[in-house]
């Protein structure tokens, strides 16, 4: 996989993990998505391992995103994911930082 991100810094051969997602309970608050399964049984947590696995096989760095989030509680969640999906465009900026210096650092 080649890219180019908004830096200019063209890559190759890298990764990222899904960013952790939210959910509104029926009781109106917002809950981590962790143990929410697809319908083939699968979590996000179990999506982003399966992610991390097949690149170190095949010798493919990976940015995990999932466990490297830095959303530590609900108020990082809905400041930084406010529909539970989406990032805010502020964690956006959050996100090219973070992206950015991971990949000066190889």
């Amino acid at each position: 996989m080649i890219c180019r991100c908004s830096s200019g810094i063209w890559w190759y051969k890298r990764f990222i993990t899904t960013l952790q997602r939210a959910y509104i309970d029926k009781g109106c608050n917002l809950k981590y998505a962790t143990s929410i399964k697809n319908s083939l049984g699968y979590s996000l947590e179990d999506v982003a391992n399966v992610i991390k696995k097949v690149c170190k096989v095949n010798n493919i760095l990976v940015f995990d995103l999932y466990n490297n989030c830095d959303i530590n509680t609900m108020e990082d969640c809905i400041r930084y994911i406010p529909d539970g999906l989406h990032p805010s465009k502020e964690y956006h900026e959050i996100l090219d930082d973070k992206i950015y210096n991971y990949i000066i650092k190889l």
